[in-house]
This record gives C-alpha cells, sequence and structure tokens, in this order.
C-alpha cells in the first residue's frame, strides 16, 4: 500500500501532481508572458506615440513573467527524468529559436528607448519580430508535444493559433491599461484575434483530433470543457461588441478563462502520458523519494513567486498614461 507524503499525499499520486503542476505553471506563463507578447506583436500597428503607451504598460513585468517557464521546464527535467531527454530532444530547433528571439528581444525592448529618432524604428520592429518569431517558436513547441512529436496537422497550425491567441489576450490587456483612442483600438485587435483564435482552434480539432480514442467519460468531460468554451467566446465577442468604460478588466477577464479551459482541454488530451502515446506520466517519473523532495521544495518557492507577482501587478494596476520605463 502506498504512505502518504508529508502533505497527506497518496505517493501514488505524486506523478499525476507534477503533470498538474506542469499544467499549471504553463498556464500561467501563457497568460502572463502571453499578453506581453501579444502587445509585443502588435505595437507595430501603432503609430510611435502609442506604440511607446503600449510598451509602458508592460515594462513593470515582461522580464518577471519569464519566470513561470523557466519553473515548468525545471519540474519536467527534475520530476520526469526519463521524458526531458526525449521532450528536449526534440523539441530542440524550437526552443534554440524562441531563447534566440528571447534575447533579440529583450535586447531592442531595452535600446528603443535610448536609441536615436533615427534608429528607434529599427528597434520597434526588432521588438515585433522578436515577439512574433518568440509566439511562433513556443506553438511549434505545444504542437508537437500534444501530437506525441509527430507532425501533424496540429504542428503547422498551432503557431499560427499561438500568435492568434497572444494577439488576444495582448489586445485585452491594453484595454484595462490604457485610455481613449488607444484603448479603442485595442478592441478592435481583441476581436479580430478572437475570431481567428477560435477559427484556428476548430480547424485543429477537425485536422487533426485530440481524444481519438477517448472513452466515454473522457469524452463528457471534454463535452462539457468545450461548451463552457463555447460559451466564454461567445460572452467575450458580446463584451467587445459594447466596451463601457467600467468593467475593462472584463474581457482580459475571460480571455484568461478561454487560456483555462483551453490548456484543460490540451491537458486532457495527453492524460495519463507525459509524452503522448509513448510514455506515461508514471514511467517518465523520478523516485518516490526526489517527488517527496521536489514536492517540498515547490510548497516553498511556488508561494513565494506568486506573492511577488501579485504584489508587482498591485502596484502597477489600473490604466496609467504616465508611465515610462525609461525613467
Amino acid at each position: 500500500m502506498d504512505s502518504p507524503t508529508f502533505l497527506m499525499i497518496d505517493t501514488a499520486l505524486l506523478p499525476d501532481v507534477f503533470g498538474f503542476l506542469i499544467a499549471l505553471t504553463l498556464l500561467i506563463y501563457i497568460v502572463l508572458d502571453g499578453y506581453d507578447l501579444g502587445v509585443g506583436i502588435l505595437s507595430i500597428a501603432a503609430e510611435e506615440k502609442k506604440r511607446d503607451r503600449m510598451i509602458d504598460t508592460i515594462a513593470p513585468f515582461w522580464d518577471a513573467n519569464e519566470t513561470w517557464i523557466l519553473l515548468a521546464l525545471g519540474i519536467i527535467i527534475v520530476a520526469f527524468p526519463a521524458a526531458q531527454g526525449i521532450v528536449f530532444g526534440a523539441l530542440y530547433l524550437p526552443t534554440a529559436i524562441m531563447l534566440i528571439a528571447l534575447l533579440f528581444r529583450g535586447a531592442a525592448f531595452e535600446f528603443r528607448v535610448k536609441a536615436s529618432p533615427k534608429h528607434k524604428p529599427l528597434w520597434d520592429k526588432a521588438l515585433f519580430a522578436g515577439s512574433l518569431i518568440v509566439a511562433l517558436s513556443q506553438g511549434w513547441m505545444l504542437g508537437l508535444f500534444v501530437s506525441g512529436f509527430e507532425y501533424t496537422a496540429a504542428v503547422w497550425l498551432m503557431p499560427l493559433l499561438a500568435v492568434a491567441s497572444y494577439v488576444l489576450v495582448g489586445a485585452c490587456w491594453l484595454i484595462m491599461k490604457t485610455t481613449g483612442s488607444l484603448r479603442q483600438q485595442a478592441v478592435s485587435w481583441a476581436k479580430t484575434g478572437i475570431r481567428l483564435s477560435v477559427l484556428l482552434a476548430a480547424v485543429i480539432a477537425i485536422a487533426s483530433p485530440l481524444f481519438p480514442a477517448a472513452s466515454i467519460s473522457a469524452v463528457t468531460i471534454l463535452s462539457g470543457i468545450s461548451a463552457v468554451l463555447a460559451f466564454a467566446v461567445v460572452i467575450t465577442l458580446a463584451r467587445l461588441g459594447k466596451m463601457p468604460d467600467k468593467g475593462i478588466w472584463v474581457p482580459f477577464a475571460l480571455t484568461v478563462l478561454i487560456f483555462i479551459l483551453g490548456v484543460a482541454i490540451l491537458s486532457l488530451s495527453c492524460y495519463p502520458d507525459i509524452i503522448r502515446g509513448h510514455m506515461s506520466l508514471v514511467e517518465g517519473a523520478a523516485s518516490t523519494a526526489s517527488l517527496s523532495a521536489l514536492l517540498l521544495g515547490v510548497v516553498i518557492s511556488l508561494p513565494l513567486v506568486i506573492v511577488y507577482t501579485v504584489i508587482a501587478y498591485r502596484i502597477f494596476h489600473g490604466a496609467n498614461n504616465e508611465i515610462h520605463y525609461d525613467d
């Protein structure tokens, strides 16, 4: 009989717990770094003054948002050592491209504010290109992961879905953080983002079914989540169609709900595997002693990261046109 850990969790459930933690940290990353990547992509479509305001809204957060993907990757490496070699081997190329683009994007973010008027447009384009390439790379990685590292339709379409989704959440972030004509422009961007996201997600679901051999219970759960997801999309579109000055946080909150449901669907499509169709969570997991020790570290570190994040967002909450990251 399996014994409980120090948190009274059955040791047999530890692989599932860490699978959930990977999904959770990736979800938080997709939301937090997703909106600042989305703003970076959208920045190319705005005039210079509006572009500066857009970049100002993500200035206090963009680098800290990347903490979450490091945490997710760290859990994969330590908790699932048998799987990490296969995962990172298969994702080597998109990961390398993503890291180069992140460095390029970070440099552009810092240099654009110090550049002369002559060179600033070049760094603005570099910021856009870096953000776009990161989004495409992450979509490529996600497509490979959910397809079991086989090149299906999802692998080719998921990068486009990642860009559309990041544009959506980035535009909803701007709705919260800006005012006037820029907010109205962000509403228009959000409408485009959600329509493209729905279209691409539908094409992926048709071309590359995520549950080819699902049980009746899995189909029931999937159907329920999909129904809630469809409802959230409809409500978001309705809200964007009559965007008032009050409740400017609602589109962003609804988009987060859409992301939660989307990640739940993708996670269920893989469960109980860490490598879909090839290796289960149990087969890829480290020893029980290692997982128990790692769980203690996660229990200590995860709340600290969450508290830091909440404090940072609390300090800079609300719309503010007076933030300047070059001050």
